[in-house]
């Protein structure tokens, strides 16, 4: 197992409570249209999505991280609608996030901001419901795909998202000496090192995760993806996150509680399209040009993927991708 490099996370006595939100989405669709290879018996691949709730008590404040996908999904951008049935993405959406949190006894009042981590209808949710005082935060260069539908007919977006709101968007700093996670610049949100948003770019325009302090002694953190990976074979197994020589308890037992079994790694390496104990088993898939259907930027995408690796093997982090299964 190699070393990662360090994270060099500023030390803070500061922390935020998350609650991690199933979205209730189910998206079911073919594995080649975002990874490779295909392995036997894994051809179909059934998306959901996680959205985060995040309260702050110093500053009494209560955010949201992405926001899942729209209860009616023909409400969304007519062009978005025919682009994904074009496609045949059927979504199953049984509840919306707004639906989640009245149904948990919250008041959609008392949601300060909800934070994007990209412009994806799985993410943005309906900013609709949510009151006039809730700020939308946006990743750099969001706001150049603005207007949005019905203002521009043809856009993916939704005019009634940001209109009649307070609207951020987060800028990085780039610079030598600009705050940095491990190899993500990053943004301190409240101010006190409790939770960081980081710039992942690759995905899409804008494109951010983010880091939570879940708790300061010892320090604990919850590593937010986002759309980093479609999949978590494409994160793992990495050189600091290998493959171990067995399996405890075993994938593979016919009984969830038989917690003494265990495995041979070697059963899931002769699967592997390398056979190594250090390298994912998938990567993004491309077509003939060297282009990706799920990234704008290959070569950023795959650097945040790397940056994510990074992350992925501290054991004070909690990796959560928003498609994570």
């Amino acid at each position: 197992m190699s070393a990662p490099p360090a994270l060099n996370i500023p030390p803070s006595p500061s922390t935020v409570t998350v609650s991690i939100i199933d979205t209730t989405i189910t998206v079911p669709f073919p594995a080649s249209l975002v990874l490779h290879p295909i392995i036997n018996g894994i051809t179909q691949l059934t998306a959901n999505a996680y959205c985060f709730l995040i309260t702050h008590s110093p500053s009494n404040q209560t955010i949201l991280f992405d926001l899942g996908a729209r209860k009616d999904f023909d409400s969304n951008a007519p062009a978005l609608v025919q682009r994904l049935r074009a496609f045949g993405i059927n979504p199953t959406i049984e509840k919306d996030v707004p639906e989640i949190l009245e149904e948990g006894g919250m008041d959609l009042k008392d949601v300060n901001a909800v934070i994007w981590s990209h412009h994806h209808w799985d993410h943005t949710g309906d900013m609709s419901k949510f009151p006039s005082t809730t700020e939308l935060v946006v990743g750099p260069g969001t706001s150049t795909m603005w207007p949005g539908y019905p203002a521009n007919p043809e856009s993916l977006l939704l005019e009634s998202d940001y209109k009649g709101r307070p609207t951020r968007e987060i800028t990085f700093d780039h610079s030598p000496t600009g705050l940095k996670i491990g190899r993500f610049p990053a943004f301190d949100y409240f101010g006190d090192g409790s939770f960081y948003l980081l710039d992942a770019p690759g995905h899409a325009i804008g494109h951010m995760c983010a880091l939570a302090r879940t708790t300061s002694t010892p320090q604990t953190f919850i590593f937010m993806g986002g759309d980093t990976c479609r999949h978590m074979g494409e994160l793992r197994p990495s050189p600091y996150f290998p493959l171990p020589a067995t399996l405890s308890p075993s994938p593979l037992s016919p009984s969830k509680t038989a917690y003494t079994t265990s495995c041979p790694s070697s059963l899931f390496l002769s699967l592997h399209p390398s056979s190594s104990a250090t390298a994912p088993f998938y990567t993004l898939a491309l077509d003939s040009k060297g282009k990706s259907l799920v990234c704008v930027d290959v070569n950023d995408a795959e650097h945040t993927l790397e940056s994510a690796r990074e992350v992925d093997a501290g054991e004070e982090v909690l990796v959560v991708m928003a498609h994570d299964a």
